[in-house]
């Protein structure tokens, strides 16, 4: 891979492709700029979510990468409804990504995988597998993004593809020269994100949903708060803000708190011995940060099992400054993307199309969720993420006309 092989590593390498990748997709201009396509794909993907009720992450899975995809390419798939045409290319893409990570999960969970492959430099039948549908879906990644070059080779992009991600990237690439990374990272960089932007969004958006679903009052309160962005009875850009729809945003974070998607992050091997809190750690040591369990804290969380958005209202955020939960407010317990120089470089996109898929939902349907009625009840694992399994049956009444 290039230059682009530093991202999974440390130095110099590491910072100029991270730099690189993440430029367009992780400041908040740059990620409201892909707002309106967004925005588009939601519309389009909402309307189809009652055929899912009985596989809603499917549901999910798709809207997932129709979403990332307006925002790598500036047009949008048909891939969602099942009553039309789908786009059988970007439908093979989906079905191999999430086979391919399915198996990858099931030889990070076999010891005999692992070792084979890491001091003995085998695979086996199961190692195999794994690699050859990560082989299929970038070579469909790869085909896609070809596609795209060649039609920006010929000068025939719209407007909003010259503003999408590849082409923008393209044109980084083109003005940084030798120096930069290849145009071969490139292409490579655009097809790992696309694979990387389908399960992880919709897990995240599983609890979203579920959450809504079994919490009819919030849902309403919810529909109530985005009807009132609404223009021509759509939903605009200011519609997701912090300011202007503050419930939302405390909805999601209260989502996280319950139910996060991934509940340990910034693993990191320390480099030399360190003391902490009288506990010492030795050179070697492997440590990764909790993000969950002082949100459940009785002693920091005032009926920490009880879904209630509103303790994440300026108003009970303010009324924590100065005592011992103030803590849970720390930006490192805000999401499932981590902090810092690490953070996942689609996270901030990733969290648009989070609040734009629910706001979207919310708007189109009247969700139900009758096998379940709290949190604690849905039974869930690891996954890529932290998910439902199964997903719950979501039933969908529709509110649009």
């Amino acid at each position: 891979m290039g230059n682009l092989s530093g991202i999974f590593t440390q130095g110099p390498e590491w910072k100029r492709a991270r730099n690189f990748i993440q430029t367009d997709l992780l400041s908040p201009k740059s990620a409201r700029r892909y707002i309106p396509n967004i925005l588009e794909a939601a519309d389009r993907c909402s309307k189809a979510a009652d055929h899912y009720q009985d596989d809603f992450k499917d549901f999910l899975d798709y809207s997932s990468l129709q979403m990332f995809y307006s925002i790598m390419f500036g047009t949008q798939l048909q891939i969602v409804d099942p009553t039309k045409e789908r786009d059988p290319a970007a439908l093979r893409f989906a079905q191999t990504v999430g086979k391919a990570l399915q198996m990858t999960l099931e030889c990070s969970r076999s010891g005999s995988a692992y070792v084979l492959k890491t001091y003995m430099n085998y695979e086996n039948a199961l190692y195999t597998e794994a690699k050859g549908y990560w082989k299929t879906s970038m070579e469909i990644a790869n085909s896609v993004v070809d596609e795209f070059i060649a039609r920006r080779d010929r000068g025939v992009l719209t407007a909003r593809e010259e503003d999408s991600y590849l082409n923008q990237a393209l044109i980084r690439q083109g003005e940084q020269g030798q120096d930069g990374l290849t145009f071969d990272d490139v292409r490579v960089a655009c097809a790992t994100l696309l694979s990387a932007g389908v399960d992880t969004t919709s897990g995240m958006m599983t609890w979203f949903v579920l959450h809504a679903a079994m919490n009819r009052d919030i849902q309403q309160r919810l529909r109530e708060e985005l009807q009132a962005t609404l223009v021509d009875g759509k939903l605009t850009p200011d519609s997701i803000s912090a300011s202007t729809t503050p419930y939302l945003f405390a909805f999601t974070r209260e989502s996280h708190r319950v139910t996060s998607s991934v509940a340990t992050h910034v693993f990191r091997t320390i480099p030399e011995n360190f003391e902490v809190h009288g506990h010492a750690f030795p050179n070697g040591t492997v440590i990764c940060f909790d993000g969950y369990s002082k949100g459940v804290d009785p002693a920091m969380v005032e009926d920490p099992l009880a879904f209630n958005p509103d303790r994440w209202l300026p108003k009970s955020v303010q009324a924590r400054k100065g005592t011992p939960s103030e803590v849970i407010d720390h930006p490192l317990f805000s999401s499932s993307f981590s902090q810092g120089a690490r953070r996942c470089p689609g996270s901030r996109v990733a969290r648009n199309e989070g609040h734009i898929m629910l706001a979207q939902l919310v708007l189109d349907w009247e969700m139900m969720a009758p096998s379940v009625k709290h949190w604690k009840d849905v039974p869930c694992g690891q996954a890529t993420l932290t998910v439902p399994l199964p997903m719950p049956r979501i039933e969908m009444k529709p509110l649009f006309k």
